[in-house]
């Protein structure tokens, strides 16, 4: 995927109302949470960057060809701002 559009500078992510989604339902949203997929083990999205469309079906592909996704919860949720 792309380089994800930064929205809200790290600097006010703490100050953000946070909501926890699927990860199928992040597309638009803005992350509060660092997305990084195994393998590779880079960072796709950081707190304050957009969720893609793109990126959602990346990390989905990750997860069913049997990769991890670090910054998801156990339930496949994100902390996105409210």
């Amino acid at each position: 995927p792309g380089i994800p559009e930064m929205k809200i500078p790290l600097s006010q992510i703490s100050r953000c109302e946070k909501v926890k989604v699927n990860l199928k339902e992040a597309s638009g949203k803005i992350s509060l949470d660092m997305l990084t997929p195994y393998p590779p083990g880079i960072p796709v999205v950081c707190p304050g960057e957009v969720i893609s469309d793109d990126i959602v079906d990346y990390l989905l592909s990750i997860l069913e060809s049997g990769g991890t996704v670090n910054g998801l919860d156990g339930n496949g949720r994100i902390s996105v701002v409210a």
